[in-house]
């Protein structure tokens, strides 16, 4: 602030552009943060980034984020379901596979 007053900026002044900066500073680290976050593509992070950046970051990168969030939720979503049913039918094949080795065995059983 002394810098800025003595560029003929008042005590006022000075102590607006100094907050001002220490804004546009916190703007910056958040941003950074968010942008960081998304390129790492981990959902969670991303999640933690705009949870700590919601009231400093700017709007557009933390649109860009929701997004991105929104995306990979969407993809982990959809994986998990190809995964759940997978193991259904790998159930279902194994219990097959057993109730035909059941029967099988009955049969040699009997035919003895």
């Amino acid at each position: 602030t002394r810098q800025l007053a003595a560029l003929g900026f008042g005590h006022a002044d000075a102590a607006a552009a100094a907050a001002a900066a220490q804004v546009e500073a916190s703007r910056t680290r958040h941003d950074e943060a968010l942008r960081a976050a998304m390129a790492s593509r981990g959902l969670q992070e991303i999640r933690d980034a705009i949870a700590a950046g919601l009231e400093h970051a700017s709007p557009g990168v933390l649109t860009e984020a929701r997004r991105l969030r929104d995306r990979l939720r969407e993809e982990a979503r959809k994986a998990a379901k190809r995964e759940r049913l997978a193991a259904e039918r790998e159930a279902r094949r194994a219990a097959a596979q057993q109730a035909a080795e059941a029967a099988e065995a009955e049969a040699e059983a009997a035919s003895e």
